[in-house]
């Protein structure tokens, strides 16, 4: 999921910077998400819901869902 929020924030012309402005977080907790890093997942999660059309159900497995459409 690192990988995939990665390439996506990437194809948006964003820098690790902006989507750690944009998430209030450090960018340091950007680059562990993207990494892999277990303790960051939140940060992950985030970065899936902000830059792909998924969200990210937290039931006893992590499921990608497609978001609802408004």
């Amino acid at each position: 999921m690192g990988r995939l929020a990665r390439r996506r924030r990437k194809a948006q012309n964003e820098t690790q910077e902006d989507a750690a402005a944009a998430l209030e977080v450090e960018q340091s907790n950007i680059s562990r998400a993207e990494n892999g890093r277990s303790n960051a997942k939140g940060t992950l999660f985030r970065l899936i819901r902000r830059y792909t059309e998924l969200d990210v159900t937290p039931e006893a497995h992590y499921r990608l869902t497609e978001k609802p459409r408004q």
